[in-house]
């Protein structure tokens, strides 16, 4: 799971420098369609490279690897949806509580769906 929060966490940034960097967005004005379209490309390399870490460290655990990857891609979208809404400055902070509840929700199932693969062998 650390994968996904560090990784979910670093990808934003790098959106964020991207679009800065190589778009027409500026720090004080963020282009919508520039956030998504960086969004888009760093998410599939994201995706890539978590599904590459998960799947050597579960070799043989196939339910184990579809159910990492599942919280990990649950975990990149309700963060990006996120940084999306501070974006278009309809943030509230009410919502963090909604955001952490899934963000924990995540961790803990998954960790129990790894504990039971490794205690049966799955």
């Amino acid at each position: 799971m650390e994968y996904e929060l560090v990784g979910t966490i670093v990808a934003q940034v790098l959106v964020i420098f991207l679009i800065v960097a190589f778009g027409k967005s500026t720090w004080s004005n963020i282009i919508i369609n520039e956030y998504f379209f960086a969004l888009s490309v760093i998410g599939l390399i994201y995706s890539f490279g978590i599904s590459l870490i998960v799947k050597l460290k579960t070799k043989k655990q196939k339910k184990k690897y579809v159910v990492n990857m599942f919280f990990g891609i649950v975990v990149y979208f309700v963060i990006s949806m996120q940084g999306l809404a501070i974006l278009k400055n309809l943030y509230n902070k009410q919502y963090d509580r909604d955001i952490y509840f899934v963000v924990i929700s995540c961790i803990i199932l998954q960790v129990l769906a790894n504990i039971k693969a490794e205690k049966y062998g799955m």
